[in-house]
């Protein structure tokens, strides 16, 4: 096991606006019910033959009583200072509600068209229904080495190369340093995300990973017929 990378630059002048009807990619990251949830929405344009990508605006939630906890104050604090900021959604009661990630999904889908939503598996049965029935693609990532792998990978030179650029969301910024890569045995190149610690959370650097592992994978093919229009006349 090693520690994965060093802290990507920010640029603060980045927001959602810029990107309006740009394809998109969300990664989810559901963990547990009781605990931090993420969000991470993902751009991606290609410049002088080098893809760059863009996280922007990612979301976390967590429950009140999770918050509000005396178990672990530290944690709690944490969590406080970051409601208090803006940057941490608190929600009611004892664990997270996926309607809530359901409705910020198709919030984006509006502003920008959601092609992918790599989720992880934990408990999505139903939200990856409901995601399929708004046509926002679902799809399951388990987080292996043969998942997790290449998009690290990418990850990793996209930040070494500056090709990669965040809004510096401290939360994203936190998860990604957090971030262990634990090499399959025997192999110094194949890798998946560990933390170090259950206090440190890397949900944002996961969904992060699963975002990037689709937007490298080759877009599914439209058919003729699904591009029609209603002005169109087909010819048999």
């Amino acid at each position: 096991m090693a520690k994965y990378m060093a802290a990507p630059c920010e640029d603060t002048s980045l927001s959602m606006d810029q990107f309006k009807g740009w394809d998109c990619t969300i990664g989810l990251d559901l963990a547990a019910k009781v605990d931090l949830t993420a969000m991470v929405k993902l751009f991606w344009e290609e410049k002088a033959g080098k893809r760059h990508y863009y996280c922007i605006d990612p979301v976390f939630w967590v429950p009140e009583d999770t918050v509000q906890g005396t178990e672990n104050r530290r944690m709690a604090d944490r969590y406080q200072k970051w409601v208090e900021s803006g940057h941490l959604i608190q929600t009611s009661g004892a664990e997270i509600d996926y309607r809530d990630i359901l409705a910020e999904a198709l919030e984006v889908n509006e502003l920008s068209p959601v092609v992918a939503s790599p989720i992880d598996p934990h408990g999505a049965a139903n939200l990856s229904h409901q995601l399929d029935d708004e046509g926002l693609n679902p799809i399951t990532i388990i987080q292996n080495y043969t998942n997790m792998a290449d998009p690290m990978k990418e990850l990793e030179a996209a930040i070494l190369a500056g090709r990669f650029h965040h809004d510096g969301h401290p939360i994203m910024t936190w998860c990604i340093g957090n971030l262990i890569a634990k090499y399959m045995p025997g192999s110094d190149d194949v890798m998946r995300p560990i933390k170090q610690g259950n206090d440190n959370k890397i949900d944002g650097a996961v969904a992060l990973i699963m975002a990037i592992g689709r937007a490298m994978a080759p877009l599914p093919q439209r058919s003729a017929l699904e591009s029609l229009t209603d002005d169109d006349i087909l010819v048999m």
